[in-house]
């Protein structure tokens, strides 16, 4: 009798657990069918030629949470399902202002330059679209012992030691950080209130399938090493680095510092940086000259008062020598 109940509760499980299963995949199977259905109706919408009475379109507030929804890493599908599935859309008729490759309506989507990505083979899905924008340049991986980071000063102390800050041209790639003769030229950051969402998912991606080649952590890192107060901030905001478009230098700052939080895998590409920086910062020379042009020379009105003041001292000086002189070795 004993053995027929174990059998009988063996039995019941399994076909729990066989429910179970089969529930879990239907609710998978559901799951990606009303996310792609969403992602294409979207982007079917957005084509459209008459969008006053379009409810979804019509709401900017609803339009933007909806591309944020896209970029999360939990809602990805693979962008081959979403390409064959647009492929079959296509094939029933629609209407020939689409694009004929969804990488390129995907590109319009989310305003990315489609020559930027359209050489990546692969393209796992949205998230992965959006790193691939990030990456399009990266400065390589840098193989060294010593890690020069942990000891970077921020934006405000470099600059007082001399270090200029000047931003890159408007088409350069966000990663491409470049320093040389005392000048670090860094690509525009537009600072929405949508960038951390997709910086967190697009570094998420990176630690959870790409961890050697985390390259906008990298690029993280690096920014939060030089903004620690927002007093960085609108130092790099007055460079045209930082485009702030949240309000607050501090809620920036604030979300430049959290944002490291939790990553253990970055690309040791900003190391060479980081060393030139601070041997510059450590440079008593560099900081004397650095001193002497913010406090006596930051502007033409103070600059013309200091030159005015120097030829004061040194003429009250020349004839001060000149007297003494006089009085030593009296002029015959």
């Amino acid at each position: 009798m004993g053995q027929a109940n174990s059998m009988m509760d063996l039995l019941v499980s399994l076909q729990l657990r066989r429910s179970a299963g089969e529930l879990a995949g239907r609710i998978l199977v559901q799951n990606c069918l009303y996310n792609a259905a969403a992602s294409l109706d979207l982007e079917f919408r957005l084509k459209r030629i008459s969008k006053a009475q379009d409810l979804l379109i019509d709401r900017p507030w609803l339009y933007r949470d909806l591309e944020v929804d896209l970029v999360l890493l939990e809602n990805q599908l693979p962008f081959f399902v979403l390409n064959g599935l647009y492929e079959r859309a296509s094939s029933l008729g629609l209407s020939s202002n689409f694009p004929p490759d969804f990488l390129e309506l995907a590109c319009n989507y989310f305003n990315i330059n489609l020559d930027s990505v359209s050489f990546r083979k692969e393209i796992k899905h949205f998230t992965d679209l959006k790193r691939w924008e990030f990456v399009e340049y990266h400065p390589p991986s840098e193989s060294t012992d010593d890690i020069w980071m942990d000891d970077l000063c921020s934006a405000s102390m470099l600059y007082e030691s001399g270090v200029k800050f000047k931003v890159a041209p408007e088409r350069t790639a966000l990663l491409d950080i470049k320093f040389s003769d005392k000048e670090l030229i860094i690509p525009p950051l537009i600072v929405h209130p949508y960038t951390e969402s997709h910086i967190r998912n697009v570094m998420a991606l990176e630690q959870c399938h790409c961890p050697e080649k985390a390259y906008v952590s990298a690029y993280v890192d690096l920014m939060d090493h030089l903004i620690n107060t927002e007093k960085d901030v609108e130092l790099l905001v007055k460079k045209g680095v930082i485009v702030n478009r949240v309000g607050s230098a501090a809620a920036v700052a604030d979300m430049i510092n959290n944002l490291s939080e939790g990553v253990e895998e970055i690309s040791h590409c900003y190391e060479n940086i980081a060393r030139d920086l601070i041997e510059c910062y450590n440079s008593s020379f560099n900081r004397a000259i650095a001193t002497l042009k913010h406090v006596y020379f930051n502007n033409l009105l103070r600059g013309t008062a200091s030159v005015a003041a120097f030829l004061v001292v040194l003429f009250t000086f020349t004839q001060t020598l000149v007297a003494i002189l006089e009085r030593v070795n009296p002029i015959n």
